[in-house]
């Protein structure tokens, strides 16, 4: 598909923003060839018949992840067992130990439901961190805006749980790939 003479006016004027901000261009130039990447597995992915396995186990280990992050520790099997509603054996030496388990096992799942399946109330309180996502990646690009996005977000004193769900919806219902261009053209 050929670019357009506002397309490549537009995308000059974004990297000239960007290279005039205070951001270093060799981290520019990473971040570009980072989204290409991606685009290209997107595209790759977008087709294979595996894809709802590989998806996921994705989101599964996001959402373990999420919760390590939050200081609750669950082996990832255990949060399988749980999402597809399996009584896992909750293993511990004391009671205490057995409370840790089901205490991270709830805080995974909750994690798992902002990331995938967000109720109308977590939606709600997604929105501004999605606005703010797009406001940043007018100007920074969809992975760098993201990343000073939820860095403002987290110093603001917001929640992680809401900007980790705005960024799954802001990367899926928006296609920056067409933004992007090749490092150095």
């Amino acid at each position: 598909m050929a670019a357009t003479s506002s397309d490549l006016s537009h995308t000059r004027a974004r990297r000239h923003a960007i290279a005039s901000s205070t951001v270093n261009p060799e981290i520019l130039l990473w971040l570009t060839r980072s989204a290409l990447i991606f685009g290209r597995l997107d595209q790759r992915l977008h087709t294979h018949p595996l894809l709802p396995a590989i998806l996921f186990r994705e989101r599964l280990e996001a959402a373990r992840a999420c919760a390590a992050v939050d200081g609750f520790l669950i082996d990832p099997w255990h949060l399988a067992a749980e999402l597809e509603g399996l009584k896992p054996r909750v293993v511990g030496e004391s009671a205490y130990e057995r409370g840790d388990v089901i205490d991270a096992a709830r805080a995974a799942f909750e994690r798992y439901l902002w990331l995938v399946h967000p109720d109308g109330r977590q939606k709600d309180a997604m929105v501004p961190a999605e606005a703010l996502l797009q406001a940043e990646a007018r100007q920074a690009g969809p992975l760098l805006g993201a990343a000073r996005a939820f860095h403002h977000w987290i110093e603001t004193g917001h929640d992680r749980s809401s900007m980790r769900g705005a960024l799954v919806r802001f990367w899926q219902g928006s296609h920056h790939t067409s933004e992007c261009e090749q490092p150095g053209s």
